[in-house]
């Protein structure tokens, strides 16, 4: 039996549970590790636990109601969660676990949210490679949350092409191979993310700014281009346009970005960096 979420459940993930998405501009690792919101969230993939007896026609409404009271009350979510995951079995199970791991990420408990996702995970059938692999990619993001990145990097698993969220698995992936300092992986994990997601601009932003670190600057150049052409108004490319410019001696294409972020988002975190990097570019060269 097959039950299908398609537009209900992931667009909602994307505003709980434990991927961190405020763009955070400091070191390499907190760049990767705090990415910016997705624009268009990869569609659900279909949930197949091959148990023909089971009644799903609530399910999806049960997932929603969930989901909604986490948004208002996460602690009462988690507890009723754990209690309808008491003796559950088939896609009850998974609905009651995928619950839990969202709550107890909402309420920054990461251990507890990764061994909820893991159950539900359990519980579906091998052949539903979509749906386990999402699991797997929410499990790893609550083991980055909770500063175990190559726990993450296992619960993540291959990302091979062929599935919805295989680009999303690439990126991840490199969030925790640069939080271990294998960043020739990373490079590759981002190629792959590039290619998977290309209407995305945010493996080419993470791309840019993982070759500026690199001192790439001709590659980093050419990737955040790419990521302005897919998302001109998002203020973590503006901000790191401007960091790239500089870098190159183009102080007015630098100033320039970096005015944008605080045109386009002035109340944001990246506002406040721009202000400070405005602030310092116009102070006057120290003397020779």
């Amino acid at each position: 039996m097959t039950a299908t979420f398609a537009g209900l459940v992931l667009p909602m993930l994307m505003q709980v549970g434990p991927a961190p998405r405020e763009s955070v501009i400091s070191a390499l690792p907190e760049e990767l590790a705090n990415r910016p919101d997705r624009p268009t969230p990869t569609p659900m993939p279909t949930l197949d636990t091959g148990d023909a007896d089971e009644t799903t026609a609530q399910l999806p409404a049960a997932l929603q109601d969930c989901l909604q009271l986490i948004r208002s009350n996460p602690a009462v979510a988690r507890d009723r969660a754990e209690r309808n995951l008491l003796g559950a079995t088939g896609e009850r199970r998974i609905i009651a676990a995928h619950c839990l791991g969202l709550a107890r990420s909402e309420l920054g408990q990461f251990t507890g949210a990764r061994d909820a996702f893991l159950t539900a995970r359990e519980s579906v059938v091998d052949t539903d490679a979509n749906y386990r692999a999402m699991l797997g990619l929410l499990a790893g993001n609550a083991a980055l949350a909770n500063g175990d990145a190559a726990t993450a990097l296992a619960d993540f698993g291959p990302y091979a092409f062929g599935l919805p969220l295989a680009g999303d698995i690439a990126l991840d992936s490199a969030r925790a191979l640069v939080a271990l300092g294998r960043l020739d992986e990373a490079a590759s994990a981002l190629a792959f993310a590039r290619e998977a997601k290309a209407g995305d601009a945010a493996p080419f932003l993470y791309s840019a700014t993982l070759a500026r670190r690199l001192d790439d600057l001709a590659a980093a150049q050419m990737h955040i281009e790419q990521a302005v052409t897919l998302d001109p108004l998002d203020p973590a490319i503006g901000l790191e346009a401007g960091v790239i410019a500089i870098l190159q001696g183009r102080e007015d294409a630098a100033r320039k970005s970096w005015q944008s972020v605080l045109d386009t988002a002035p109340d944001g975190a990246e506002a406040e960096v721009a202000k400070g990097y405005l602030a310092q570019i116009a102070q006057p060269a120290p003397n020779p």
